[in-house]
């Protein structure tokens, strides 16, 4: 089931931040895709990304419940966008694919780096995104390094 803001009271569709997620499989974006329509996690992320590909799940205008804490700010404001593949050796082309998006997606709603989120942001118990923390080790590494030149 689709959730808009307007059933939490909540009047605007404005988007104030884009939290990242590694899936933790080496599954691509349509294996990924596969399963969640099986399932009735269809609401857990915005956008799959891959090394070939984005495939997008919800419309942005739909909050999308990715950190596990209910009706927060990263559920209801944020566009969640899983990076594929984090288990594989095709993750760095996923992640520079998903780098793109995010600087798109920035631009588009006039949002900065600032107004970039990872779901440990949301949830400390949850280390993810795994594969950007295990590599950057912390959001303002992963921006430098990634995103300044994406």
């Amino acid at each position: 089931m689709l959730r808009n803001r307007e059933q939490f009271g909540i009047d605007s569709f404005e988007v104030k931040g884009i939290t990242i997620h590694n899936t933790g499989t080496k599954d691509t974006a349509y294996e990924l895709y596969k399963k969640i329509r099986k399932s009735s996690m269809s609401n857990g992320a915005h956008f799959l990304v891959d090394k070939d590909q984005v495939i997008q799940l919800l419309p942005l205008n739909h909050s999308s419940w990715h950190t596990g804490k209910g009706y927060d700010f990263g559920n209801l404001f944020t566009i969640a966008i899983e990076i594929c593949q984090s288990q594989s050796d095709d993750y760095f082309e996923a992640q520079k694919r998903a780098a793109t998006l995010i600087k798109q997606l920035l631009k588009s709603y006039g949002l900065t780096t600032a107004d970039i989120y990872f779901h440990n942001d949301f949830n400390e118990r949850t280390y993810c995104p795994h594969r950007i923390l295990d590599i950057y080790k912390t959001k303002e590494e992963f921006i430098k390094e990634v995103l300044e030149n994406a």
